[in-house]
């Protein structure tokens, strides 16, 4: 039950993991995937690194492709004893202020829709398989008047929909405005609101980061988002993340020492 984009990363440890498995020459004894056993399993994960995500990420693509195949009657559960390891979080990277204004000013350099497409990624947050599904019908006005941008193509196929503020409507309108553009080097146009795909969008934030001496690649323009929402409500939050719950709302916006200090100040 994942989403497309979760698919294809599983197929993709899959793929690896069959070819490091039944290519390695001391399991030569094997012929396919039927004949894996869980020590094959147990071996090949444990030749990860437990300190990065690809240990995880590997037994989350073979526990989805396994209990698929037992679910048709295709081969035994080999992983079903091996438990998920528990997700680390920490405190998630932001950009700050300065750093924001001189990674848009470098990407304005790259392509005139590179900066509008920065902002308006961090303008509401949008994952980048969400941005590059917009189409310019997606920014509507709501009864209120306000401008409101909806994102149909989202994790968890969940869509939704969050108001624009003057920054996010601004980057809207530009990229609107640079809808018959086409660099001579490029492809065809594709037919959205940013017209390029999302490993072009990696490359406009890459060469940007380079450009300006500012760490950043695109993901972290949404942890900037969910850490500038420090004030709202956890409903609140959790809806203009796209989020079932506020869970990991700690890892965005830690309490302030001020309101600790005023928490503590109550007790007697």
């Amino acid at each position: 039950r994942c989403n497309a984009t979760t698919r294809q990363q599983y197929r993709r440890y899959m793929v690896a993991f069959l070819a490091d498995v039944l290519g390695d020459p001391a399991n030569g004894h094997l012929s396919g995937i039927r004949d894996v056993t869980e020590d094959e399993v147990i071996a090949y994960i444990a030749a990860k690194d437990p300190r990065g995500g690809m240990r995880r990420q590997t037994l989350k693509a073979l526990h989805s492709f396994y209990t698929w195949a037992e679910r048709r009657r295709e081969m035994s559960n080999v992983v079903l004893a091996l438990p998920l390891p528990r997700e680390k979080y920490g405190r998630a990277p932001t950009l700050e202020r300065e750093e924001r204004l001189l990674l848009f000013a470098a990407a304005e350099r790259i392509d005139p829709r590179a900066r509008p497409a920065m902002e308006l990624m961090y303008a509401t947050g949008a994952r980048m398989g969400s941005l590059v599904a917009l189409e310019a019908e997606d920014v509507f006005t709501a009864p209120s008047g306000r401008a409101w941008i909806r994102f149909r193509v989202a994790k968890g196929d969940r869509p939704y929909e969050l108001p624009l503020n003057a920054l996010g409507h601004r980057a809207y309108r530009r990229l609107v405005c640079l809808a018959s553009y086409q660099p001579s080097h490029a492809t065809a146009r594709l037919p959205t609101l940013v017209g390029v795909g999302s490993e072009t969008v990696w490359e406009w934030v890459h060469r940007a980061s380079l450009d300006s001496g500012v760490k950043a690649w695109p993901h972290l323009l949404r942890h900037t988002f969910a850490t500038e929402l420090a004030e709202v409500d956890d409903r609140t939050w959790a809806g203009l993340m796209n989020h079932r719950n506020a869970a990991l709302r700690a890892r965005y916006a830690p309490p302030k020492d001020d309101r600790m200090e005023a928490g503590v100040d109550v007790l007697d």
